[in-house]
């Protein structure tokens, strides 16, 4: 799994400036251990440890993110 992170990171940078970039890590070549960003939600934002969220725990928040995510993707959970 380090390799792999190695290998996106390297697509963060030119490939002038990238001395380190493993030989065969092509950007835009499939893998089955690629990432993808499905859809993008964020959670309620309040005064820090003062707002309407102050006695809510982030497992709490997670779901409501989670359970967004799950509707607007229409991904089925058990994959």
């Amino acid at each position: 799994m380090a390799s792999r992170l190695s290998q996106i990171a390297s697509h963060l940078v030119p490939e002038s400036m990238n001395h380190h970039r493993p030989s065969g890590a092509k950007i835009g070549v499939k893998s089955d251990d690629d990432v993808v960003i499905c859809c993008a939600v964020r959670t309620p934002i309040t005064r820090g440890f003062k707002g309407g969220f102050k006695d809510t725990v982030p497992e709490d928040l997670l779901a409501e993110v989670l359970i967004a995510v799950k509707e607007r993707t229409k991904i089925d959970p058990s994959l």
